[in-house]
């Protein structure tokens, strides 16, 4: 089965059997295209993967030559992919976000940056290493939207950055250090929130305390949008959310990929702030007929599609979209 998401503002997903197939076609509305060493201007935003046609001189002499470019100053957007030949901990991502900042001052526009464009031909999630980013986003205070997909290895440390507005964290599995440090950052203009949380399968080590302060609504005072998404514990999240005081100012809540089931949905039912949203969005779930169809007549526009398992059988079969 194919599973197709699409988020018209920034991404365009293809799931495949639990795993991400396909590379990004899009991001910040424009068509993304690989880098193979040249630019005669920046019509489209540029991947920067290495692979089987041009890992002769390796990712770092492939970035540098986009870098060194003088029209490359105009960027605006960057997304890159596997920066690895071979998966191990050796090939973490600690040399491409020295690259990173080394470069800065030749992509002193960067606004929009995705870190593991990655599929699973390429590389599992599960097996991504990625390291402490929080350089990264120091030397680029410019950034609006940061995206990072892989949490082996990721940290944020003591992130603080004042103009970023998306924080888009993909993960098989979080570790619960990462979802500290995400908790305990200080991002004044944070609108939009995603966090793949993923199963213990994959590294997911949480707990519902630990989501407790994004619920809350004092991290982040310009949050319209929170997704605690791909999550084992979706029905907890939603028992959770009753009455929680981030529901006041979110406008959209997105629980999608994970196992909400009945439990989950009645709780949403009951909650009185959940009617304040303009959207919510509970794709790839196991919620009854009859539970889907009365939240269906929410005053909000509800998704959900892609209904997967028997809502009836064992809380212990089900599973989040994407684990690998």
């Amino acid at each position: 089965m194919t599973i197709i998401l699409t988020d018209p503002k920034i991404k365009t997903l293809v799931f495949f059997n639990m795993t991400i197939n396909e590379n990004l076609s899009s991001f910040n509305h424009r068509k993304i295209v690989d880098f193979k060493g040249k630019i005669s201007f920046l019509k489209f935003i540029y991947r920067i993967s290495i692979n089987k046609d041009n890992e002769e001189g390796g990712f770092d002499a492939l970035f540098q030559k986009y870098c060194d470019n003088p029209i490359t100053t105009q960027t605006k957007e960057l997304v890159i992919g596997a920066w690895f030949n071979t998966i191990s901990y050796k090939n973490d991502s600690t040399k491409l976000v020295d690259l990173l900042i080394q470069n800065k001052d030749k992509l002193p526009k960067l606004e929009y940056l995705f870190l593991g464009d990655i599929t699973y031909q390429e590389c599992e999630m599960s097996w991504i290493n990625q390291c402490d980013v929080s350089p990264l986003l120091a030397a680029y205070p410019q950034l609006k939207h940061f995206q990072v997909r892989g949490g082996n290895g990721l940290s944020f440390g003591s992130l603080h950055h004042t103009s970023l507005e998306t924080l888009i964290v993909e993960t098989g599995g979080m570790d619960r250090q990462t979802l500290i440090e995400i908790a305990n950052a200080t991002l004044p203009n944070l609108k939009h929130l995603e966090l793949w949380l993923g199963n213990k399968n994959y590294g997911w080590t949480g707990t519902l305390e630990d989501l407790q302060p994004f619920l809350s609504g004092d991290h982040f005072p310009k949050l319209t949008y929170l997704g605690l998404k791909n999550s084992e514990i979706s029905d907890e999240i939603a028992r959770a959310l009753n009455n929680a005081s981030i529901l006041d100012g979110l406008e959209v809540l997105d629980l999608s990929m994970g196992t909400l089931g009945d439990k989950g949905a009645q709780a949403l039912l009951a909650n009185p702030k959940i009617t304040q949203l303009k959207s919510l969005i509970l794709r790839h779930h196991y919620i009854s007929e009859e539970l889907s169809a009365k939240l269906s007549k929410l005053p909000c526009q509800v998704d959900l599609s892609d209904p997967v398992g028997n809502p009836v059988g064992d809380e212990d079969d089900r599973y989040v979209e994407v684990g690998e």
